[in-house]
């Protein structure tokens, strides 16, 4: 501020200016930490004899004012470092897992554990594990301490040590599984180790139940469903240590295919098809009645009843399987065509002359008769035939026994136009058959062949030996004829045929 109106010295007027400063007075506060054998402390000519707080007055700043200070103590016991060391028990089976745990006070914000097993150094860290195998009886375990404390008296400690009892476990040998096929099935399992007194039990009672065998190391699974379970064999000594050893049991069951469905009789020699679901199973035949391929056709061997199979299977190897009988019926032999007694003879050589009328005789009789082309030959239920046109056609004789087989013979085969013909000069249309025959191979060695153009009436096939001994005989038809010899022995015989007409014979030789 200025002041005016003042007179100075020399009686002039003059004025005068003060400027004023004002300074502030200052505190401060400030933390310390003392272990207990450092006091008492001092600070700024305060004395500390333990933890707490006191503020110094009579401090100037630096800006010449009063100033104070505070200081807080805080003080920390010295004491030397303890170490202790536990586990869950020192009396543990052999196998377990065996964990140490460390508690120490006084020990610094970086302590150091060493952990030691007999005296030997072995891990550090505030625990420790051993693995099994890794402890033994009578093994004893400490640990030593060095801290970092500020405060400690001293850097190191010692804890007690624990002696270990280490039990003996029951040998344990290998489970062995395998796989249940049926709902219900039994499989016996077994572990390596035959002691008794072991105990078998299941990871999923609803999949696989188990029972033990009350004097080896057996047990009996059964199948309760599709699935895995885990089974596993416990043994336990007197000290009550356990081992134990697991095995895997699989329930593969296959539900049963359809039942066989189609024919449940084939005739010998012919084929039907058989079903059933699902696809992709193996079909089989149990007997030599029959085969039967992979798509289920079945074909007719032997008579008899046939034993079919048809077989599903899993990844497994699993199976469910289905069985049908198929009864092979015997085939009727092949029947027999002849001109009945007192037919007019249609033929010219190996032809039949159109417009004529004749009569054929089926045997067995019961058969049917049918043509191939009604415009050339038709024929009734009766064998009534007539040739009607020239060309081709054959008429069939058709024999089915009480099975339901079947067996057929044809005759005819070209029709031709023919001129009025007489015998010996006779204006007669009726012509004379003869018993002549055509036989091939010759030498045979299994079949033989006879061929005979006309057949009037009942005929037969007569082999003898060269002593007249008969050897075989056969119903005689008209066109081919069939005859195995397989049987003969090596040699030569005499085939005859005979008819209404005669006689007429052959030599054939057997190789």
């Amino acid at each position: 501020q200025t002041k005016t109106g003042l007179t100075n010295a020399g009686g002039c007027d003059s004025s005068a200016t003060l400027t004023v400063t004002v300074k502030t007075t200052s505190s401060s506060s400030h933390t310390a930490s003392v272990c207990s054998n450092q006091l008492p402390y001092i600070w700024n000519g305060l004395t500390f004899n333990a933890a707490g707080s006191q503020t110094k007055t009579g401090l100037t700043n630096s800006q010449g004012c009063d100033s104070s200070a505070t200081l807080t103590l805080s003080v920390s016991i010295s004491s030397a470092p303890t170490i202790s060391i536990a586990t869950a028990s020192n009396s543990v089976c052999a196998g377990t897992l065996v964990t140490f745990t460390a508690s120490a006070t006084n020990q610094g914000t970086a302590p150091i554990y060493q952990w030691k097993k007999n005296g030997v150094d072995i891990g550090t860290g505030s625990s420790i594990t051993f693995l099994p195998g890794t402890i033994n009886n009578n093994d004893s375990v400490w640990c030593v301490l060095t801290s970092n404390s500020a405060c400690a008296t001293t850097t190191t400690a010692i804890s007690s040590n624990i002696k270990m009892t280490v039990k003996a476990s029951p040998g344990i040998g290998t489970s062995i599984g395998g796989t249940i096929c049926s709902i219900g099935g039994i499989l016996t399992i077994n572990n390596t180790n035959t002691l008794n007194g072991g105990v078998w039990s299941s990871s999923d009672t609803s999949i696989v139940s188990v029972t033990t065998s009350s004097n080896k190391a057996s047990g009996y699974a059964t199948g309760v469903s599709n699935g895995t379970a885990i089974l596993t064999y416990t043994k336990t000594s007197t000290n009550g240590c356990s081992a134990a050893a697991s095995c895997i049991v699989t329930v593969a069951a296959v539900s049963a295919p359809s039942g066989i469905t189609g024919s449940t009789s084939i005739c010998l020699g012919a084929t039907a098809n058989l079903s059933s679901t699902p696809t992709g199973g193996v079909w089989s035949c149990l007997n030599n009645r029959a085969t039967i391929n992979a798509t289920g056709l079945v074909s007719g061997v032997n008579v008899g009843t046939a034993n079919i199979k048809y077989t599903v299977s899993n990844a497994s190897g699993c199976s469910n399987s289905v069985a049908a009988s198929i009864q092979v019926n015997s085939m009727p032999a092949v029947p027999s065509i002849a001109y009945a007694v007192g037919t007019v003879n249609p033929q010219t050589g190996a032809s039949f002359c159109n417009n004529r009328t004749f009569t054929l005789v089926g045997t067995p009789t019961g058969g049917v008769w049918s043509t191939t082309n009604g415009s050339v030959v038709t024929v009734t239920n009766a064998g009534l035939t007539k040739t009607v046109g020239v060309g081709i056609g054959s008429i069939i004789y058709t024999y089915t026994n009480a099975n339901g087989c079947s067996s057929s013979r044809s005759i005819l085969g070209s029709v031709v136009a023919c001129a009025a013909r007489g015998v010996n000069g006779a204006s007669s249309d009726q012509l004379v058959a003869n018993c002549e025959f055509t036989m091939y191979p010759n030498p045979a060695k299994s079949f033989i062949s006879l061929s005979v153009n006309t057949l009037i009436g009942a005929g037969s096939i007569v082999v003898t030996d060269l002593y007249g001994k008969q050897v075989r005989t056969q119903a005689l038809s008209m066109g081919n004829n069939t005859m195995d010899v397989s049987s003969f022995a090596k040699g030569i015989y005499l085939v005859s045929i005979i008819t209404n007409e005669g006689k007429s014979t052959q030599k054939l030789v057997v190789e």
